[in-house]
Order: structure tokens, then sequence, then C-alpha cells
């Protein structure tokens, strides 16, 4: 039996960048490229419940990224401390990052329910096909008269 897929996505809302901290970081030197991290970050941590987890392999979580993403580490740096100032990620103890904002934002479904979704959207046409076909049967079907004669 194959294995369940489950896909993940943000949904962004259109008032996002309308967001206080994403609106000051516009007007800052790099800001955008900040911005495009930011959300590089949010689809990073989507498998794992919007947690960016410090694997170990370099000497920082931000090392780490800046691999993960091919983005310098200086960028990463400065993405991570602006957005932890504004309280939208939190580094623990053991130097992974959650991401508070992500976790409002994620959806996810497995390939099963999209299957599902979409047969439904399918339904109503089919029962529409049937009742057209049963409609045309019974629009060619005309009452027919039999004679009988009767002797006696």
């Amino acid at each position: 039996m194959a294995k369940t897929k489950i896909y993940f996505w943000l949904k962004v809302d259109k008032k996002f960048f309308d967001n206080l901290f994403i609106k000051r970081l516009k007007n800052m030197p790099g800001g955008y490229t900040m911005t495009v991290i930011y959300i590089r970050l949010m689809l990073e941590s989507l498998e794992d419940d919007c947690i960016l987890y410090y694997e170990g392999y370099f000497d920082s979580l931000v090392q780490e990224l800046a691999l993960k993403l091919d983005v310098s580490e200086d960028d990463i740096n400065m993405t991570v401390a602006y957005f932890t100032r504004c309280g939208l990620i939190q580094i623990d103890d053991d130097g992974h990052a959650t991401l508070s904002q992500a976790k409002a934002m994620v959806e996810s479904e497995t390939n099963w329910s999209k299957y599902k979704r979409e047969q439904r959207k399918q339904a109503p046409n089919v029962a529409r096909l049937e009742n057209v076909q049963n409609s045309w049967t019974n629009s060619n079907s005309c009452p027919t008269e039999i004679e009988k004669e009767n002797r006696v």
C-alpha cells in the first residue's frame, strides 16, 4: 500500500505585508531580502510543526539555516535577530527556533483528503448528467395506442 503523503502550505493573508513589523522591515536596508528569508524560514518549518530544529552539524542554527537556504550568514543573522526582537521567532535553550506566526498560517491535507475533495466537486456534475439522460429517455417515449379487437 502506498504511503500517505501530507501536503502543507502557508495560507498568507493579503494583509501580511500590512503587518507593522513587515512594514517597518521594508523601510530598512535589506528589508526585502529579510522578508523573503522570513517567508522561506516559515516554509522550511512547515513539516516540523513550525519549529526549525538545530541539528548540531555546525556551530549555530544560523550557520545551518544559511547553508539550507543558500543565503549569507549575515542575512540570516539579521533576519533572526529582527524577528526575535519582534516576538515572531522564539529561540529556546537547545537552539531550536519556533515561528509563532507560521503556526497560525499553516494548513495541511493528505493525498486521500485531496482526492475526496476533488471527487465531491465532480459528484454534482455526475448527478446532473444522470438527470439529463433520464429526461431524454422520458421525452423520447410517447404513449402508444394498442388496438384490440374483441370477438364474441
